[in-house]
């Protein structure tokens, strides 16, 4: 973690990247989100995305029927979704993060 950030939730949970999910922990600061992979995937590394480059966040369905899964689009217009744990107090934080920046720029 970087100096003052402070960790308001970490989760377990599962980066859904095309027809694999790959394991790990969903830590959500009040800067960053970062997923640590639970092992080391040659493919996939620690994926860390700064608030800021959040565009939307929204709650949807893995699999199209389990309602656990978050997905995230940045600036960029790239997108990752995970299945986490908890889903509604991480989609709520992320929300209060937000709004905390929105206040920031007026």
């Amino acid at each position: 973690m970087q100096q003052g950030e402070e960790v308001l939730a970490e989760k377990n949970a599962n980066l859904m990247e095309r027809l694999k999910a790959i394991g790990g922990q969903l830590i959500l600061t009040g800067r960053r989100v970062i997923f640590e992979p639970a092992s080391i995937d040659p493919d996939t590394g620690t994926i860390i995305i700064p608030m800021e480059e959040i565009r939307e966040a929204k709650r949807v369905n893995t699999l199209g029927l389990i309602p656990n899964g978050l997905e995230l689009e940045l600036n960029s217009g790239r997108k990752y979704r995970f299945a986490v744990e908890k889903r509604k107090e991480v989609f709520e934080l992320l929300q209060e993060q937000e709004g905390k920046r929105d206040k920031e720029e007026i």
